[in-house]
């Protein structure tokens, strides 16, 4: 269900095929409900390259749907989608596939974005090693247009001025796939403490980063394969939030 959930996050609406013995049917998910870090992470984290990692495709969340056989906006919940119909002939079905409406030049589909940014993370290189962070790390990982994510930046005041301008000039394809690295306590605030940028449009490996940020600095790839960080200090700031509106932004775009 984590491709699932990286579409969602990415505010695209997908088709969703729910599939028991008795029927085969399709619904519309168009987002999800607010959902918050659980106190206990235990369960939820994954190792990778030493470190503990919570996914936030991994949290248990309720998606919003377009459904003709209820009303729209409905909620549900992706562990059990036909809960509460009264109709027996629903009974077990599943999410057994999805169509996602890409832009046809997005070569890098989530499974194997997700992929490939697990590689950079695990990197001796690039990874997590050189990134500064300490304890447990929130992942949140989405796909968004080159174009709304540059806007978002102008007005991101809390990303470092020479950052932020250095991501605004530097050249990127129609769509990227955004990583957002935060402590717990960061996440919880609504803060960002790195970010990894891969092109969307490219091939699952090292070519496609585009940009690594980290706390304790910027680190650029060297053509000989290795790595130079730019030793700069990277203070927090706030989370992307223009794929899903709701009540933080008034359910404006």
């Amino acid at each position: 269900m984590r491709t699932v959930r990286y579409y969602v996050e990415s505010g695209i609406p997908i088709i969703a095929g729910l599939k028991n013995n008795n029927i085969g049917h399709a619904i519309v998910v168009i987002g999800h409900q607010q959902f918050a870090l659980p106190t206990d992470l235990q369960g939820y984290t994954v190792s990778i390259c030493g470190f503990s990692i919570v996914d936030t495709a991994d949290l248990p969340v309720k998606y919003v749907v377009i459904d003709d056989n209820i009303p729209p906006y409905s909620i549900i919940d992706p562990a059990d989608p036909v809960s509460g119909r009264a109709d027996l002939i629903w009974q077990g079905a599943k999410i057994t596939s999805i169509v996602v409406p890409l832009y046809p030049r997005i070569f890098l589909e989530a499974k194997t974005a997700r992929k490939l940014l697990t590689e950079i993370l695990d990197s001796p290189i690039y990874g997590l090693q050189k990134s500064g962070f300490r304890g447990n790390i929130v992942l949140r990982f989405f796909l968004t247009s080159t174009r709304s994510f540059k806007f978002r930046l102008t007005a991101n005041t809390t990303l470092k001025q020479s950052i932020r301008q250095l991501l605004i000039a530097t050249r990127m394809p129609k769509f990227v796939w955004i990583a957002e690295l935060s402590s717990e306590a960061q996440y919880r605030q609504g803060k960002v403490g790195g970010m990894v940028v891969i092109d969307a449009t490219g091939k699952d490996y090292r070519t496609s980063i585009i940009s690594l940020i980290y706390p304790n600095g910027l680190l650029s790839l060297t053509e000989d394969g290795g790595s130079r960080i730019d030793k700069v200090l990277v203070p927090e700031f706030n989370q992307y939030k223009n794929n899903l509106k709701g009540a933080w932004c008034g359910w404006k775009s």
